[in-house]
C-alpha cells in the first residue's frame, strides 16, 4: 500500500504519469485515509485530479469526499495567508524585524497549483531582539502567555495559533544547542534578506533564505522525529526546498559543515536523502550528501507509523491526561524507539526536558 501512496505523490509532484497498477476501490480509500494521517490528502487530491484526466476513475462518493477535504485546505490557506502578512505588519509596525518560518512561506515553494493543498499549521513568527523584548510585547499586548525555550503562545487571531520565536530551534544536546544558538545569532541576516508573494496575492512575507531553508528545515524534520514525530508533511517540506535550484556557493558548503558535522546531522541526512530519491524521486545533485539507504529505510519505516505530528503511532502509550505531562511521555517515548540509531539524541533528552524545567522557573524570569 505505501508503494501505491508514494507513486500517487510522484504523480502529484510531476515526477510520475501514472500508477504501475489500477488500485482497487478498498486501496483508494486507504491511500485517501493514510493521506488524511500525513495530513497531505489537499496535496495528493491534485494528483487524484491529474490521474482522471489520463482517464483513471475512483469512486464518486470517495472523490466528492476528498475534494470537500481539499476545498478546507484551500480556504484554510487563505485565511492563514492574510493573517501572516497582518502578523508581520503588526510587528514590523511595533518596531521588529520578522521572518515566518517554514509554514506559509515554505507552501509558496510548492507551485501555483499545489502552494494553497498544503494543509498549514500555526504560524511561526521569528522576531530579532531575543526573548526579554519579545516577551515584553507579548505580555503587554497579551497579558500572561504560555512559552518555553524557543518561543510563547499569542493569541493574535481566533482561528489561528501564533508561535512568537525569539529563538529559531533548540536542540536537546545541550552543548550542540548552544552551539546552534551562537550560529544563528551570527547569521541573522539570512533570516532577513528573502521576500515572498503569497499565492493568494495576499501581500509578501519575509522568510528565510533558500540556502539557510535547506538546513533549517532538515534541522525541523530531524527535531520532530525526537519528540512529536515526523510525517510526510514535513518531509515533503523538505523535498519542496532541496528541488529548488541548488545554491552550490561558498555559503552553502558553510553551512552544510555546520548542521551536518558540527551539529551532527549527517546520519539523519543520509536517510533523509535516500528517502528524499526513493519517495520524490530527486536527483542525486540536488541532495546535501550521499543518500544511505538503510538508515533511510529505517526512517522511513518510522515516519509511516508516526503519521502526522506523531499522532497515529500505536507504540505511544497514553500515560495521562494532563497535555504537558503527555508531551513530555510521548516525547522520551518516542526517543526510546530510536535509542540503538541515535543513541546521544536518547540520552540527552531526559536531560533536556530536567534543563529546561528549572531553566523556566529561574532562568526565563523576564
Amino acid at each position: 500500500m505505501e508503494g501505491l501512496l508514494f507513486e500517487l505523490i510522484r504523480v502529484t509532484i510531476g515526477r510520475q504519469n501514472g500508477f504501475s497498477r489500477i488500485p482497487t476501490s478498498e486501496e483508494w480509500q486507504e491511500l485517501y485515509e493514510i493521506s488524511q494521517k500525513h495530513a497531505i490528502a489537499g496535496v495528493t487530491f491534485a494528483g487524484v485530479r491529474k490521474l482522471q484526466e489520463n482517464g483513471l476513475t475512483i469512486h464518486s462518493d470517495l472523490y466528492w469526499e476528498w475534494l470537500g477535504l481539499a476545498t478546507q485546505v484551500q480556504q484554510r490557506n487563505e485565511v492563514m495567508n492574510a493573517h501572516c502578512v497582518e502578523a508581520c505588519n503588526i510587528l514590523q509596525q511595533a518596531g521588529f524585524k520578522t521572518c515566518i518560518l517554514k509554514g506559509q512561506g515554505v507552501a509558496q515553494l510548492y507551485g501555483s497549483e499545489l502552494s494553497m493543498l498544503r494543509q498549514s499549521g500555526d504560524i511561526d513568527l521569528w522576531v530579532d531582539g531575543g526573548m526579554k523584548r519579545a516577551m515584553t510585547w507579548a505580555r503587554t499586548n497579551y497579558g500572561d502567555v504560555a512559552f518555553d525555550y524557543i518561543n510563547a503562545h499569542i493569541p493574535m487571531f481566533k482561528e489561528t495559533e501564533v508561535e512568537l520565536h525569539w529563538r529559531v530551534r533548540s536542540m536537546s544536546n545541550l552543548i550542540k544547542n548552544r552551539r546552534l544558538q551562537k550560529w544563528i545569532e551570527e547569521h541573522e541576516k539570512e533570516l532577513l534578506n528573502t521576500t515572498i508573494e503569497l499565492s493568494n496575492e495576499v501581500g509578501s512575507i519575509p522568510v528565510p533564505s533558500l540556502t539557510l531553508n535547506r538546513y533549517y528545515i532538515l534541522l525541523h524534520c530531524y527535531n520532530h522525529i525526537f519528540s512529536e514525530g515526523l510525517g510526510l508533511r514535513q518531509i515533503m517540506d523538505l523535498y519542496f526546498v532541496l528541488v529548488q535550484n541548488s545554491p552550490n556557493n561558498s555559503k552553502d558548503t558553510e553551512f552544510k559543515k555546520f548542521f551536518l558535522d558540527s551539529l551532527g546531522l549527517r546520519k539523519f541526512a543520509s536517510a533523509m536523502m535516500w528517502i528524499m530519491g526513493y519517495v520524490f524521486g530527486l536527483e542525486k545533485e540536488k541532495m546535501l550528501c550521499e543518500p544511505d539507504e538503510k538508515e533511510g529505510m529505517y526512517i522511513l519505516n518510522e515516519v509511516m507509523q508516526n503519521g502526522n505530528m506523531g499522532h497515529h503511532d500505536q507504540r505511544i502509550k497514553r500515560v495521562s491526561k494532563n497535555a504537558k505531562v503527555q508531551s513530555i511521555a510521548a516525547s522520551i517515548q518516542h526517543t526510546w524507539h530510536l535509542a540503538t540509531h541515535y543513541p546521544s539524541e536518547f540520552l540527552w533528552t531526559p536531560v533536556w526536558i530536567f534543563w529546561h524545567y528549572v531553566w523556566k522557573r529561574t532562568c526565563a524570569r523576564v
